[in-house]
């Protein structure tokens, strides 16, 4: 059965296509399939298509409103999607939106605009993101019932901390902040003004600090990292020239390496920034924000190295509906 799971985000909206098969009832899985055992069932998974565009639905967000140039984008890029579904022949496509439709008070509009593409969207909690978050990036993984993971997801609007032992989620907050409402609240120049950055590095570290106390953690075995500004610095870091799933999933970025970039990217412009190595050319002008998020976070909860995950909120999504 072929599944396509779309995330309408604040910054990206990103397509992945599935193929699922309950592997106890048919033959073992092609080569790349990912095997989960759950339940006394056996299930498998291949990633048959993926795509990321920039989108930014939550452009000038701050107004309560999305902007009807930033609706605009992401219709178009979601019928694009559509056709592409169709194309593959997937039965089913799960849709589903997070913090700029959670926020934005014309969202109605545009989840009716969706549903005339024959798409159903569903605006998730943000605790139901995190749950998806967690659940997809620790799927597959071999982590022990006493063993703890801390799972990172930075996005446009917001920033998921998970906290689970094993494969059981037990805590989590999202902080309802992200590289594209950072970039608007506090960046005016180009690159940024060291004024710019210091009431932004102060901003951020304020809120974790608040995080911190409010999860209480102990301790933290295994810093699990998804979605676009983590997986750019992966990238970034590798000076990678195209998207390579096997170098970029489960790298290992030091603190000190995330705190090398920062500086880096922060001392650039724009046009500068899209010139480095690895960089996604549509992230360039927020991922000095999202790159302090996470150099904060790292700091905060004393992670030395994180891990990088592909496996994201989509395949948590996917996880969710292959259990029903």
């Amino acid at each position: 059965m072929k599944i396509a799971v779309i995330d309408v985000g604040t910054n990206t909206t990103r397509l992945m296509i599935f193929d699922c098969e309950n592997a106890a009832e048919k033959k073992p899985a092609t080569s790349g399939a990912l095997m989960i055992a759950d339940g006394g069932k056996t299930y498998s998974f291949k990633t048959l298509y993926e795509e990321d565009t920039v989108t930014r639905l939550g452009e000038n967000l701050s107004s309560g409103t999305l902007q009807a140039s930033a609706v605009e984008r992401t219709l178009k890029t979601m019928k694009r999607f559509r056709d592409k579904v169709r194309k593959s022949g997937a039965e089913k496509i799960i849709t589903v939106g997070t913090s700029a439709l959670r926020g934005a008070t014309n969202k109605q509009f545009f989840i009716d605009a969706v549903k005339g593409l024959d798409i159903t969207l569903e605006v998730i909690s943000g605790e139901d993101e995190a749950k998806f978050a967690f659940s997809g990036a620790v799927l597959g993984r071999e982590i022990s019932n006493d063993e703890t993971a801390l799972v990172i997801d930075i996005g446009g609007g917001s920033t998921e901390l998970v906290f689970g032992r094993g494969n059981k989620l037990e805590k989590w907050l999202s902080v309802n902040e992200g590289a594209v409402r950072l970039t608007e609240r506090f960046i005016r120049s180009d690159p940024p003004s060291s004024a710019e950055l210091a009431e932004m590095q102060n901003y951020v570290d304020g809120e974790i600090n608040e995080t911190k106390t409010s999860l209480s953690l102990k301790r933290i075995d295994h810093g699990i990292g998804v979605a676009g500004t983590i997986v750019s610095l992966a990238m970034i870091a590798q000076r990678l020239r195209i998207f390579a799933p096997k170098k970029i999933h489960g790298y290992n970025i030091s603190f000190e390496e995330v705190e090398r970039l920062y500086h880096l990217l922060a001392a650039s412009t724009v046009g500068k920034r899209k010139t480095i190595r690895g960089m996604e050319p549509g992230r360039a002008d927020v991922i000095p924000a999202g790159t302090y998020l996470l150099l904060s976070i790292m700091r905060s909860f004393d992670i030395k190295k994180l891990e990088v995950s592909l496996n994201d909120l989509r395949h948590g999504v996917l996880w969710n509906e292959i259990k029903k």
